[in-house]
């Protein structure tokens, strides 16, 4: 049976290149795009060799983190990582347009090119020290997790969520309507947003005739809605919660059986027709939900605690000799 090997890498094109030479070797390859779903994906099954980028979109860190959950796993596993000081530097310029505004963003930080590298350098060698030094001497078990999740059960609550679908007809933002020093250009204003809010009701009242009359709410959405981010989803906003969209919609949306539709909605946007598809109640997420989320947390802590306590160490075998 050929070993499996699991990549770990968030850019699409470096992760197919490395899947594709590692597969033409002989080997399984399963690929990964974030942290999240590594560690789903080696909750299930261990690889017999991870290798792993160390940033991983916005996680700094996130390589570093599913190699402490995989040593946890099986301390045994090799891993190897991607990121090298050169690549860091790569991804820092890459984001610029060119490398000439790149450097001019370093000397505005009152940093040069070296001083850049010197501190990638240190970095990088900090995560080394941590992933040889101290993350194998990390264990964090399952009884250690059950306590945690059992003393902090209220972070892991989760609200009603609601799945709605909306179409939106568009008036002028209230708060986009300042005030003219000139009172006719006020007159004038006032008139215009009163026009706009009228045309923007006259449409959102014809389009609730016709769902009234049977028509498909989404293919409405699709044709009616001026909502560019959900319209071509036929108006889908999302499973969302209250904090996730305009109060006025998801109190619209709350007294709604799931399946109904709403009358007009009014917001300070404009006018909304709302629809529930589903409604999901709150509830504790079990703890199987959020394991890996704990355990990197509590790994997190354990690392912490351990560096320090064989950084204090080597600081008293240190021989340390002042010399005024």
């Amino acid at each position: 049976m050929a070993k499996r090997i699991a990549i770990v890498e968030d850019d699409p094109d470096q992760r197919s290149n490395y899947v594709d030479a590692i597969t033409k070797k002989g080997y399984d390859v399963i690929a990964y795009s974030n942290r999240r779903e590594a560690l789903e994906g080696f909750e299930r099954d261990l690889p017999d060799l991870a290798i792993l980028d160390i940033i991983l979109g916005d996680e700094v860190d996130a390589g570093f983190e599913i190699c402490r959950d995989l040593l946890a796993r099986s301390n045994s596993l090799p891993v190897i990582f991607l990121t090298e000081r050169i690549a860091e530097i790569d991804k820092i310029s890459g984001q610029f347009p060119s490398r000439e505004l790149f450097l001019n963003a370093l000397a505005l930080q009152r940093l040069t090119l070296e001083m850049l590298k010197a501190s990638i350098e240190k970095r990088l060698m900090e995560q080394e020290f941590l992933r040889s030094q101290v993350v194998p001497k990390v264990n964090v078990d399952d009884a250690s997790v059950k306590k945690y999740y059992q003393e902090n059960t209220g972070m892991f609550h989760q609200p009603e969520k609601l799945t709605v679908y909306h179409i939106f007809a568009k008036a002028l933002h209230l708060k986009d309507a300042g005030k003219a020093s000139d009172p006719a250009l006020q007159k004038k204003a006032d008139r215009l947003m009163a026009l706009i809010d009228k045309d923007a009701l006259n449409l959102i009242e014809t389009i609730l005739v016709k769902i009234k009359k049977g028509e498909d709410f989404s293919e409405l959405a699709k044709k009616y809605s001026e909502d560019d981010a959900s319209k071509d989803k036929g108006g889908l906003i999302g499973a969302i919660t209250d904090e996730q969209t305009l109060p006025e919609i998801f109190q619209a949306a709350s007294k709604l059986k799931t399946g109904e539709t709403s009358g007009v909605v009014k917001s300070n946007y404009g006018y909304h027709i709302v629809k529930v598809t589903e409604k999901i109640p709150a509830k504790t997420a079990a703890l199987s939900e959020v394991k890996s989320d704990i355990l990197n947390v509590l790994m997190k802590i354990e690392v912490q605690k351990k560096k320090e306590a064989i950084l204090l160490e080597m600081r008293k075998s240190a021989d340390i000799k002042m010399l005024l």
